[in-house]
């Protein structure tokens, strides 16, 4: 219950940070609402139980992680956009379409951590997550423009490096 409370204060005051609103009624918006997503949260995720605690000295670097996992998605999305483009605005279009099977190598196969890995992958142009198959492993199918330009192998290595960060984001390594 303390947890909950310290983390909707910390949820509020991001609120009254980004609102440029000092009173107590925008903190108290802020703090309701961060009860509301905390309980969100942990009623479709699990996330924030007992049984995944976060130590607060752990926090800084899951902040750490989300930023350069925002950074790196930032980027991803620029230049594919500009890839994209390049290969569909000319009369012949440069397309090799494909699919490939990527694995989320996800240990505990978290539902959670393969929806944000396929949303990644999703909202960079050029490649999208057409089906999403969990049998032995979790794997996801992988629709790209170009199977030239993304091999399974590049594929296989961005996502592993997108699940590392995705994983320290949530407080999972």
């Amino acid at each position: 219950m303390v947890d909950t409370a310290l983390s909707a204060v910390v949820l509020a005051a991001v609120w009254v940070v980004l609102s440029g609103d000092l009173r107590a009624e925008t903190f108290g918006v802020g703090f309701g609402m961060g009860l509301l997503i905390i309980a969100f949260l942990r009623s479709n995720t699990g996330f924030g139980r007992d049984r995944h605690a976060i130590p607060v000295t752990r926090v800084p670097s899951m902040l750490f992680a989300f930023f350069i996992y925002g950074l790196r998605l930032t980027v991803d999305i620029l230049l594919s956009g500009v890839d994209v483009a390049r290969r569909i605005l000319p009369r012949e279009m440069k397309l090799n379409p494909g699919v490939y099977r990527i694995s989320t190598s996800d240990p505990e196969a978290q539902s959670v951590v393969a929806a944000l890995s396929a949303h990644a992958i999703t909202i960079t142009p050029g490649s999208m997550v057409i089906d999403y198959d969990q049998q032995d492993e979790t794997i996801m199918v992988v629709h790209t423009l170009d199977v030239d330009t993304w091999s399974r192998e590049t594929m296989q290595e961005e996502q592993n490096q997108r699940l590392s960060l995705i994983r320290r984001i949530l407080g999972y390594d």
